[in-house]
């Protein structure tokens, strides 16, 4: 059985600790993990027995120009910036190495599946991406799929030309223009909204499952498991 592909992305000046807690999850699950990381930061990954390449290998004209302009770019290390940019990258990565079907997590998400179940409905559709919108103007991107780069590559451009605003909302409105190639991955078992945009039950039954941009995570065992936030 084919392992499904899973692309990782980590650039900037910081480690955060969870990404090897991340990586330790998904080799419990015999997934194909690639690792995009800064140079500087490679000595800091526990397990070096997955695919791990050099950011800088892969960074284009249009990635290295590449600035969210109205967030505060010291947060985090850069962070506004590092959440769009990211894409330049893996579009980068997966044309040079032309990986298909593949999906991007964020490095603080705890896989606990495979996803084989998943890309093989994925890639049986008439899809090129799927994403997960928790509202009409949000994309929690903390999974995603890509049939390849080539729509990939159309996202990076749609974020360089709208270069303003955060990654949540450029993925959103990029998934409005492209809802016949886009499926936003169903949130719930039941469609109990009044979006005229999304079908939040979307495929439910084809998955078997629902899928949790961050929200539920966040309330059963994230920050708001903590009683003094709630």
């Amino acid at each position: 059985m084919k392992k499904t592909s899973i692309i990782l992305v980590h650039t900037g000046n910081e480690f955060p600790v969870y990404l090897n807690d991340c990586i330790f999850q998904l080799k419990k699950h015999q997934t194909d993990i690639h690792l995009i990381i800064s140079k500087k930061l490679v000595a800091l990954v526990c397990d070096k027995g997955i695919n791990i390449s050099f950011a800088e290998d892969y960074e284009t004209s249009a990635y290295k120009n590449f600035k969210v302009l109205h967030k505060d770019q010291n947060y985090k290390d850069g962070f506004w910036t590092r959440t769009s940019s990211r894409f330049f990258l893996i579009e980068s990565y997966a044309r040079l190495n032309n990986i298909k079907s593949f999906f991007h997590i964020e490095t603080d998400v705890l896989l606990y599946s495979n996803l084989i179940l998943e890309k093989n409905i994925l890639d049986n559709s008439n899809y090129e991406m799927s994403l997960i919108m928790d509202s009409d103007i949000r994309c929690v991107p903390s999974l995603m799929w890509f049939k390849d780069y080539k729509l990939l590559s159309n996202l990076c451009n749609h974020l360089q030309n709208n270069n303003r605003n955060d990654d949540m909302f450029n993925l959103a409105t990029f998934y409005k223009k492209n809802t016949s190639r886009i499926l936003n991955l169903p949130i719930s078992p039941k469609n109990d909204n009044n979006s005229l945009l999304l079908k939040y039950d979307n495929m439910a039954k084809e998955f078997g499952s629902i899928f949790d941009g961050a929200a539920i995570g966040q309330f059963l065992g994230g920050i708001y498991s903590d009683p003094k936030i709630r």
